[in-house]
């Protein structure tokens, strides 16, 4: 271009000397010479880059202003966001906005565009049922961020950072950001041009439907104008107040307005406007519009869990505070009154649950826990010194409840919630409560995708059932493979003795049955040199209680 600017500007004799027809040194026109010309021009003054030499519009300095103070309040707030996109069909121009100023590496984590049908497939974990320019895919992308967001800050990090950003004040956000879109391309398209902008939080998630008016603007134009709305959604979703977990009803149903572009009182002041507010100067075609088409408080992690989207929830206990009960704070219970202090499994709004994080080389200690007991936290303490004997290293513990227990059935939301608000209520001693992950995975193939790295302490009850082939269609080959799954992610076990049927029975009287490549996998665990053992269970507790219940109301 540069070139050729320069040949138009020298004149008839630069063309000469660069071999160009005679006729252009004496002024005459031929149409050759035109042909030659003619597009030299129009396509050079109609490209965007002509704005900077002064053309229709001055740069995108006010998106770039916008941009610059959300990094400014990011940096200079109490707390900070962590921030990933998704944008697929158009959005291009957000992502040089985003980078075009300093402080994005304190914001943004990713920004990723799946363009491709299999690209977005793979990211949402099969084809979206209603298109790829819908409502709901673009739901789905924004959770898929904001999942990621949080996966991403928490990478490598052990029990003790989830325990500390659990007790931050404020608290760090996570948000992610979906956007899919079509708009103006080199075929005409039959439906309309349109783009789906979502932004999903901690808490709630908001969606915006843009509509653009056909063959009014360029693919550039379009484009834009999708990267704003992206933008003004994701301004609003920073904008929203941080807040402590126990922030009371008015704080939250502000930052619920601030979110979905209700209200007027957020920190951004007047540059922090509504998104369709934002946008309505730019609509002013025929067709054009920009509205809300969906907003609401996101379900409860417990039930992000039931329902599916989520594979993982982790607990965090409730850690004593300055000036709080000695010997453990009372914790959470499904009980409680809204006021009160919340369930982190039925309350989206609580920094102590964690969806969908990636938990390795933990101690994972799986079970109904109906009720947990003494003999469990037990176990947890003997698995921690066996653990380090092996060279596993110090390792931290968590305690597993699956709502799909291959051998007992499916768990429902009550039941659930009110065994793990146990592990809060300072059964684990004076440090208030214990961890506890909930997971939907079955069999421990499922468990140990996720938690690879992981030792897995269990009974010799639960071995037996492992290596028992009627799980395996009677096969041998199949239990082995499983088992050689299971070692594949880095996994091993720790086994109890059990009082069975048979008698008490410890790892050696099953080890004849486990196939030899494969033993090397379990190793006995032990307690002050002798195989660790508890001879009192959930069942027998149960059974102790209900007896007790039985007795009290013949007395009454």
């Amino acid at each position: 271009v540069a070139s050729i600017l320069m040949l138009m500007r020298a004149g008839p004799r630069a063309a000469v000397r660069r071999g160009e027809p005679l006729a252009l040194r004496t002024g005459a026109r031929s149409s050759a010479c035109l042909a030659r010309r003619a597009p030299l021009r129009r396509p050079f003054l109609s490209h965007p880059l002509s704005a900077v030499r002064g053309g229709a519009r001055d740069g995108d300095e006010a998106e770039k202003a916008l941009v610059r103070e959300l990094y400014a309040r990011e940096h200079n707030g109490a707390g900070r966001a962590q921030v990933v996109v998704h944008a697929t069909g158009a959005g291009g121009q957000l992502v040089a906005w985003l980078l075009s100023q300093p402080g994005a590496s304190s914001v943004l984590l990713d920004f990723r565009v799946p363009y491709s049908r299999q690209a977005i497939d793979e990211l949402l974990d099969g084809p979206p049922a209603d298109g790829y320019c819908a409502l709901d895919t673009s739901r789905r992308l924004a959770r898929a961020a904001h999942r990621r967001a949080v996966a991403l800050r928490f990478r490598s990090e052990t029990l003790d950072a989830f325990d500390a950003a659990s007790g931050e004040s404020p608290a760090t956000r996570h948000v992610g950001l979906g956007c899919t879109a079509v708009i103006a391309s080199g075929e005409p398209k039959r439906g309309s041009h349109r783009a789906f902008v979502s932004v999903c939080s901690d808490d709630a998630e908001a969606t915006h439907a843009l509509v653009l008016a056909k063959g009014a603007r360029s693919r550039e134009e379009e484009d834009r104008l999708v990267s704003m709305a992206a933008l003004h959604a994701l301004e609003r979703a920073l904008s929203a107040p941080t807040g402590e977990a126990g922030a009371k009803k008015e704080e939250k149903k502000a930052g619920a307005a601030m979110l979905t572009g209700d209200g007027d009182n957020y920190p951004g002041g007047e540059a922090a406007l509504g998104v369709a507010e934002a946008l309505a100067p730019e609509l002013s075609a025929d067709g054009d519009s920009c509205e809300l088409v969906h907003v609401a408080k996101r379900p409860a992690p417990l039930d992000r869990l039931l329902s599916g989207e989520v594979e993982l929830v982790l607990c965090m206990p409730v850690r004593d505070s300055p000036g709080g009960s000695p010997g453990g704070s009372p914790g959470w219970s499904p009980g409680e009154s809204p006021g009160d202090r919340s369930d982190p499994v039925l309350d989206a709004g609580e920094k102590r649950a964690w969806c969908d994080v990636e938990l390795k080389d933990a101690i994972v200690i799986p079970g109904s826990f109906n009720p947990l007991h003494e003999g469990h936290l037990r176990m947890a303490a003997a698995a921690v010194e066996a653990s380090a004997l092996v060279g596993r290293g110090q390792r931290s513990v968590v305690f597993e409840i699956t709502t799909r227990n291959a051998d007992k059935g499916a768990v429902d939301r009550d039941e659930l919630s009110r065994r793990a608000a146990q592990f809060s209520r300072g059964n684990g001693g004076d440090s208030g409560g214990v961890p506890l992950v909930l997971t939907r995975a079955r069999l421990f193939v499922e468990k140990a995708r996720l938690f690879p790295n992981c030792t897995f302490v269990v009974g010799a009850d639960t071995v037996a059932r492992l290596i028992d082939r009627k799980y395996y269609n009677s096969s041998d080959v199949e239990m082995a493979a499983s088992l050689a799954a299971i070692g594949g992610f880095g996994c091993d076990f720790l086994v109890a003795g059990r009082d069975m049927d048979s008698g008490y029975t410890t790892l050696d009287d099953l080890s004849g049955q486990i196939p030899e490549f494969l033993r090397s996998m379990f190793s006995p665990l032990k307690e002050d040199g002798i195989s660790f053992r508890v001879d009192i269970s959930s069942t027998q507790l149960r059974e102790r209680a209900a007896a007790a219940e039985t007795d009290l109301a013949a007395v009454s």
